[in-house]
């Protein structure tokens, strides 16, 4: 029999990597040049964080984070506030340009936490706030790769910072399309239910969110279960 239990963000990997690079575990108001850390790049790449704006419309391009080898123009990515707005804006290099990317429409809200991700896969670059998709570039069939481990700045040495808070940065420099996701909404279970189906591995992550609703059974009580094909 199924547990009193309600399942919610049920993901399982299965190729995790330990290609992610993170910082800002609690929230950071940036300071110009101010260095994070340093992490060899790829010309794949998944950036993700949290971030807070507290002013905006600035007369010129205000600094945010800013991801390069050596200087102002390489760029893997770069994220700035644009100016006379409070939107943001991604550039980052591949053949031809080093200073390729696009600019969301939807403006940030002023002291609003906003999650934002970045990556560079596939021959495009995406822009998700709050899981959602505001931008897209599909110039990036050939990406630079940096030539030299990657410094990671909040904000750059070579603009002035946005008023801004950002939380837990994370650069991944081996995303993978290998992650099975269910439930994004709270799922009281039941028994029998099917997620869904997927190949599996000898190497895997699993994640999910649980409230356990009642304990104490005199027997075990299920709550997932991963199978090619029975109980055993």
């Amino acid at each position: 029999a199924s547990s009193g239990a309600t399942l919610q963000n049920v993901v399982y990997d299965t190729n995790p990597q330990n290609s992610k690079h993170s910082f800002l575990p609690e929230p950071f108001k940036i300071k110009k040049g101010t260095l994070l850390g340093s992490f060899p790049g790829s010309k794949r790449w998944e950036l993700t964080f949290d971030i807070t704006l507290h002013a905006g419309n600035y007369p010129v391009f205000r600094s945010l984070l800013h991801f390069t080898p050596d200087n102002a123009h390489n760029r893997f990515p770069v994220i700035a506030v644009l100016p006379n707005s409070n939107r943001l804006h991604f550039r980052s290099g591949r053949e031809g340009n080093y200073n390729e990317g696009c600019d969301p429409e939807t403006p940030l809200v002023l002291n609003q936490k906003t999650r934002v991700t970045a990556t560079v896969m596939d021959g495009f670059l995406r822009v998700y706030y709050d899981d959602v998709q505001v931008c897209v570039n599909n110039n990036f069939a050939a990406p630079t790769v940096p030539n030299a481990p990657l410094l990671a700045y909040a904000s750059e040495p070579w603009y002035e910072p946005a008023d801004a808070t950002l939380q837990n940065v994370v650069y991944d420099t081996n995303p993978q399309n290998s992650k099975h996701s269910f439930l994004p909404e709270p799922f009281k279970i039941k028994k029998g239910t099917l997620l869904g189906s997927f190949p599996g591995s000898k190497r895997w992550e699993l994640t999910f969110d649980i409230t356990l609703h009642a304990g104490n059974y005199p027997v075990f009580r299920s709550l997932l279960h991963f199978t090619p094909d029975n109980a055993h």
